[in-house]
């Protein structure tokens, strides 16, 4: 069975260390957002691929039809883990883009890939760094170490996946971490967001996790509320084929137009995750110039790496 889960929405990934291939762990968390626009994180299954219960609590908190009559089965993650126990390590694809210096790429246009036993897929790289926001090089501001507590929801966050076991990506082709840009957007690879005169950077606003759980038609995912410690069980099954989709979604409830400031309490949302009281560098408001974007920003992703302080 392979699980393929596309997270979405405004997620921190986390790494506990900068250089690539050399991450022994991941933790995924999913943020609060700013005030007057908190996002929900959800859990999205389509019906076809659970099976059903008579335990109530295991139920989902709502079902939707989509208008081609597909039924997509909702739970919400608020203060809650997310744990797959069948869990592989994972593999996180990045670094593949030609470098032009150490804080810059070569080109903005994305390198789309369909698996790695071909080809690159879509760079991690592509999820913008949370430290050159900050114009700091990556690893030199701590992260909270709340962000690395798998028992523990931060203040600034509102759910997290399981801490993710990593392996050296060059030996793990059916289990990986890639950023996603929509390659059916004609706008998708003109998608930059100018954080500051040092940072410009095309933005990934979802990634997919691929784990591969074989010999198995079915896999217990886990929502455990870590303050009641309360377990919800969802079991997957194949149907019609070996890959399972999941949606991890964590976006706000409205729908509002976009206006030019957004971007300047869109990014903060990640800030709080940074400590590091001998820093000079204030990264509770991004460095001036305020953001440039080409396009609206989307929830976008961050990613940020370090030991915890």
């Amino acid at each position: 069975m392979i699980l393929e889960i596309v997270i979405t929405g405004l997620s921190a990934f986390v790494r506990d260390t900068c250089e690539v291939d050399k991450s022994k762990t991941l933790n995924v968390l999913m943020l609060k957002g700013h005030a007057g626009m908190e996002h929900k994180p959800r859990l999205l299954i389509e019906a076809k691929y659970v099976d059903p219960t008579k335990v109530t609590k295991d139920w989902p908190t709502e079902v939707v039809s989509l208008a081609d009559g597909t039924q997509m089965l909702v739970w919400d993650l608020e203060g809650s883990i997310v744990n797959i126990p069948k869990a592989p390590a994972i593999g996180i694809y990045e670094g593949h883009r030609k470098a032009k210096t150490k804080r810059g790429w070569d080109s903005d246009v994305a390198d789309f890939g369909s698996h790695p036993k071909d080809n690159a897929p879509q760079d991690v790289s592509w999820i913008p760094d949370i430290d050159r926001v900050c114009r700091r090089d990556p690893g030199t501001i701590g992260i909270d170490k709340d962000a690395f507590d798998a028992t523990k929801i931060p203040a600034y966050a509102t759910a997290r996946m399981m801490t993710l076991k990593v392996t050296d990506s060059a030996s793990n082709e059916d289990n990986w971490l890639e950023a996603g840009i929509d390659v059916d957007d004609p706008h998708a690879k003109t998608q930059v967001f100018k954080f500051n005169d040092d940072y410009s950077q095309l933005l990934a606003d979802s990634a997919r996790l691929q784990m591969t759980i074989k010999k198995v038609d079915r896999v217990e995912v886990k929502l455990i509320d870590l303050t009641t410690k309360e377990e919800r069980t969802i079991t997957v099954r194949m149907a019609g084929g070996e890959t399972v989709p999941i949606s991890i979604s964590n976006l706000p409830n409205q729908h509002i137009p976009y206006s030019p400031g957004d971007p300047i309490d869109h990014f903060s949302a990640y800030f709080e995750l940074i400590k590091n009281p001998t820093n000079k560098v204030d990264c509770s408001v991004p460095a001036e110039p305020v953001g440039i974007h080409v396009q609206p920003v989307k929830c976008t992703l961050c990613i940020t790496c370090g030991p915890p302080e």
